[in-house]
């Protein structure tokens, strides 16, 4: 398993994953995938987000299949509608600080993390609203 679990209520989970931590390859370096799981209407929906190209996802096997694994049991019982949003972020933007005491792996993360946030908040949350992060509780107490 690849990806890890940060998000898990009643009804929608949230997976994430940084495929250039797991995948060799310049194509996955600095790249960000989410997946959310939820269930309307006795049909489960998987949102799988990512900048990584769509050509690059597809190819990955072993990605995929960890993707479709998240939900393996419930979508056996009720099916599913699989759901792709390609995040496209302009690296050519990207003006590296050379006074910033961060490093060049950072301040790209950073870039990335902001336009990230900027397109999910304008494009994916109106899309669907079930998994703003606002409205969810962000810490938790056991």
């Amino acid at each position: 398993m690849t990806l890890t679990r940060n998000l898990r209520r009643a009804n929608l989970e949230r997976w994430y994953m940084y495929p250039g931590s797991v995948y060799d390859g310049e194509e996955y370096q600095y790249t960000m995938l989410e997946v959310f799981i939820w269930e309307e209407k006795d049909e489960i929906y998987i949102l799988i987000i990512t900048d990584l190209k769509e050509e690059v996802l597809y190819k990955n096997e072993e990605l995929i299949s960890d993707i479709e694994g998240l939900a393996h049991h419930l979508v056996i019982e009720k099916g599913s509608t699989q759901l792709f949003e390609f995040v496209e972020i302009n690296k050519e933007e990207f003006q590296a600080d050379p006074l910033s005491q961060e490093t060049l792996a950072c301040q790209i993360i950073e870039y990335r993390d902001r336009c990230w946030a900027e397109y999910v908040q304008r494009n994916i949350y109106p899309k669907y609203p079930l998994i703003s992060y606002d409205a969810h509780q962000k810490t938790f107490t056991y």
